[in-house]
C-alpha cells in the first residue's frame, strides 16, 4: 500500500465474455478523472483533503465502496 501500487488498474463496468487475445480499447475519459494512485492516496493517506474527496465523487465509474467512503468522510466533516 505504501508503494502506491495496489494491484489493479481498471474496473469492469459491464459484464461480458473476454478471452485471451481479445482487444481492449480505451473508450472515453472522464473530465473529473483521477488516477487509481491519486484516489488511493486520497482514500488512505490524504484523508483531510475534502476538495479532492468532492472531486472523486464526480467520477461516475468510482466503485460503490470508495464512493461510500468519500460520502461518509464528507458527511462527518460537515
Amino acid at each position: 500500500m505504501a508503494s502506491g501500487r495496489i494491484g489493479f488498474y481498471l474496473r469492469v463496468v459491464e459484464e461480458g465474455a473476454v478471452s485471451a487475445g481479445d482487444a481492449v480499447e480505451f473508450t472515453k475519459a472522464c473530465p473529473e478523472a483521477m488516477s487509481v494512485r491519486e484516489v488511493c492516496n486520497l482514500l488512505y493517506f490524504d484523508q483531510k483533503n475534502m476538495d479532492d474527496a468532492r472531486r472523486a465523487l464526480k467520477i461516475p465509474a468510482l466503485s460503490p465502496g470508495w464512493r461510500g467512503s468519500f460520502e461518509a468522510r464528507l458527511a462527518k466533516s460537515g
